[in-house]
C-alpha cells in the first residue's frame, strides 16, 4: 500500500503539474509529503486498533508469549528476562513507535527509489522523430 501511494502520487503530480517530465527532486519532495502523512495516519490506526478492533490484542500476545518462553529449555534467569522483554515490546506505546518510525523510515526508501524511477528520460523522447504527414516524400 505505501508504494502504491508514493507511486500515484508521484504520477499524478508529474502528469498534471509538470506535463509529463518530474524532477528528482519534485518527486522526492511528493514522496516526502505521501511518507509524513503515512507517518502521522499509521500511528492513529494502530490505537484505533488496539483501543476499539481488538482491545485484548496485548494480552493475547503477551500469554502467547510467556507460554512459548516457559517451554523453551533455558535458565529461569533467562526466561524471565524474555518474559519482561516481552512485555515492554506488547505495549500501546511501542507499536506506536514502532508504526511512526517504520513508516517514517519505509516511506523514505521507498520515496528514494520511486523518486529515481519516476524521472522520465527527456534526453531520449524528444530524439524520436515525429512521423506525421509531413514527414512523408512527394512523388
Amino acid at each position: 500500500i505505501p508504494i502504491a501511494g508514493i507511486y500515484w502520487s508521484m504520477k499524478v503530480k508529474r502528469d498534471n503539474e509538470y506535463a509529463g517530465k518530474i524532477s528528482f527532486v519534485h518527486a522526492l519532495k511528493t514522496g516526502f509529503i505521501v511518507t509524513a502523512t503515512m507517518s502521522i495516519l499509521s500511528p492513529i490506526m494502530v490505537l484505533v486498533y488496539v483501543s476499539i478492533i481488538n482491545p485484548l490484542f496485548f494480552s493475547t500476545m503477551l500469554a502467547h508469549s510467556k507460554v512459548m518462553i516457559e517451554g523453551l529449555n533455558i535458565s529461569i534467569v533467562d526466561k524471565d528476562k524474555m518474559i519482561e522483554e516481552s512485555t515492554r515490546n506488547f505495549s500501546t506505546s511501542s507499536y506506536v513507535m514502532q508504526s511512526f518510525f517504520g513508516s517514517l523510515i519505509l516511506g523514505i526508501i521507498l520515496s528514494l527509489i520511486t523518486a529515481a524511477l519516476m524521472k522520465r528520460n527527456t534526453v531520449a523522447s524528444s530524439s524520436k522523430s515525429d512521423h506525421s504527414v509531413t514527414d512523408i516524400p512527394k512523388k
